[in-house]
C-alpha cells in the first residue's frame, strides 16, 4: 500500500529513491527490534513490551487514517498524471483482472525470482539466524551480536536511499541490481565461511547491509514493468513470492541445523549453504531482468 501511494504522490523520475526512503522506514523498524527490544524486554517485560508496542500501533494506524490520503487530487491539488502529462485511463478493473494481468507478464517473475534469494537473505540475516550464528562464530553475548547486526540494519537503511538515488540519477536499474546483487552472493560466501578479525565485523556488516538492500530495486523494477495502475498489485506479487522464500528457506535451515546439533559448525556450514544457492540463483535471474531507464514501460517491448 505505502509503494502505491507512492507512486500517485511522487514524479516517477524520483521512484527509485522514494523507495528508498521506505526501506530506510523499515530498517529504522529492524534497529529497535534488535538491541533497544531486548532492553526493552528486560526491563519492563515481553508482556508489558508487547502491549506497548500494540498500543503504539493503533495510534500509527489512526494517524494514517486521518491524515494520509491515496492520491493528490484528494486534497484538490493536481495528480503526477497531469503534472507528468500522461494519458489518463479512468475506465475501471476488477482486481481479478489487474491480478490477471501482473501475473501474465513474463517480467514480473524474473524480477520475483530475482528477489526472492535477496530478500530471503536479508530476513535470515537480520532476523531468524543472524543473532544465533554471530554467537557460536565469534562466541559473544546475544547483546553484542545484535548490536552487529544493528551495523547491517544501519548499512541497509542508507543503501537503500543511495542505490535508489543512484539508479534515479543513471536511470539505471538493472546494472545497480546486478552489482548489488554479486556483492551480496560474495559477502554471503565471506561471512559463512571464513571467520574475519572481530574489529571487523561492523564495518564488513555495514557494507553487507548496504549491499543486501538491492532487493529494494526489485519493488522498483516491478512497478515500473507493469501498468501503472496496479503498481500495489506488483508490488504486492513481488513481495509475496519474497515472502514465500522467506517463510520456507528459514524452517529448512532450521531443519539442517537440528539434523547437526552435535555438530554445530558443521551445521550451520550446511544450512547456510542451501541459502547461498537460492541467493546464487537469483543472481543469475538479475542479468534477465528488463531495464526501464527509470520509467514505466508496460506495454513496450
Amino acid at each position: 500500500c505505502l509503494i502505491k501511494i507512492q507512486s500517485r504522490w511522487f514524479y516517477s523520475k524520483n521512484f527509485g529513491l522514494m523507495i528508498g526512503f521506505a526501506g530506510l522506514a523499515a530498517n529504522v523498524g529492524a534497529v529497535l527490534a534488535q538491541t533497544p527490544l531486548v532492553y526493552a524486554a528486560n526491563l519492563f517485560g515481553w508482556r508489558k513490551t508487547f502491549v506497548f508496542m500494540g498500543f503504539a500501533m493503533v495510534i500509527f494506524s489512526v494517524l494514517t487514517a486521518l491524515f494520509v490520503k491515496n492520491d493528490p487530487k484528494d486534497m484538490g491539488l493536481p495528480s503526477m498524471d497531469e503534472l507528468e502529462k500522461r494519458p489518463v485511463n479512468t475506465s475501471k478493473i476488477s482486481t481479478m483482472q489487474a491480478l490477471k494481468s501482473v501475473l501474465s507478464n513474463s517480467r514480473t517473475w524474473i524480477i520475483s525470482f530475482a528477489y526472492i534469494g535477496l530478500y530471503t537473505g536479508y530476513v535470515v540475516l537480520l532476523g531468524t539466524f543472524g543473532v544465533s550464528f554471530l554467537m557460536h562464530t565469534y562466541n559473544i553475548s546475544k547483546t553484542q551480536a545484535a548490536n552487529y547486526i544493528i551495523a547491517a540494519v544501519a548499512g541497509s537503511a542508507v543503501g537503500g536511499i543511495v542505490l535508489g538515488y543512484i539508479s534515479d540519477l543513471l536511470k539505471n536499474r538493472k546494472t545497480i541490481l546486478i552489482i548489488s546483487s554479486g556483492l551480496t552472493l560474495i559477502s554471503w560466501i565471506i561471512l559463512i565461511y571464513t571467520k574475519m578479525p572481530i574489529g571487523f565485523i561492523y564495518l564488513f556488516l555495514f557494507i553487507f547491509g548496504f549491499v543486501m538492500t538491492a532487493f529494494t530495486m526489485c519493488w522498483t523494477l516491478g512497478n515500473e514493468v507493469n501498468d501503472r495502475r496496479f503498481s500495489g498489485i506488483a508490488t504486492g506479487v513481488v513481495n509475496c513470492i519474497g515472502f514465500f522464500g522467506a517463510a520456507v528457506i528459514p524452517v529448512i535451515m532450521g531443519r539442517i541445523l537440528d539434523i547437526n546439533k552435535n555438530m554445530p559448525d558443521a551445521g550451520y556450514n550446511k544450512a547456510f549453504l542451501v541459502l547461498i544457492v537460492l541467493v546464487a540463483a537469483s543472481f543469475i535471474a538479475t542479468f534477465f531482468t528488463t531495464e526501464t531507464g527509470a520509467e514505466n514501460i508496460y506495454g513496450k517491448k
